[in-house]
């Protein structure tokens, strides 16, 4: 009964999020957030049964990689023309690639830097509120 529980309360969050259209939140690039929506999307496909854990691993640790990439692409000298002045900028970047490298962890059953091992459900709920701002709406 939880699974089912779970299983719908993310695919209302999937459909919510999608009728939401692209609100890209300010201080996160339209890349970020498109790579951040589509490890969303791998997420909630294993949490619904739609793929297995080594499918999952696969196509996050691919996400993960691009979103790597995103993050390195910020550019820290002032001189350069991509320079990035935007400390939130780099912080969701940041906290997408958190929340895709805890649920790859959770999958495997390893432990993060904090030696816990990280739950799934709560490190795609983590990038869900990273990726609609729901984390700085809280009082």
């Amino acid at each position: 009964m939880k699974r089912f529980v779970a299983i719908l309360m993310c695919l209302l969050m999937v459909l919510s999020l999608c009728a939401c259209g692209e609100n890209v939140p300010a201080e996160m690039s339209k890349e970020t957030y498109k790579l951040g929506k589509n490890a969303l999307e791998i997420m909630d496909k294993y949490l619904s049964g739609g793929i297995d854990a080594a499918e999952a691993e696969k196509q996050l640790n691919s996400a993960y990689a691009a979103i790597e990439e995103e993050k390195n692409s910020i550019n820290p000298n002032p001189s350069d023309p991509n320079y990035v002045n935007d400390f939130n900028y780099s912080m969701s970047v940041k906290s997408v690639s958190f929340s895709v490298k805890n649920f790859i962890l959770g999958l495997r059953g390893e432990e993060n830097t904090l030696g816990k091992v990280p739950d799934c459900q709560e490190a795609r709920d983590f990038l869900y509120s990273t990726l609609t701002g729901a984390d700085k709406n809280k009082g």
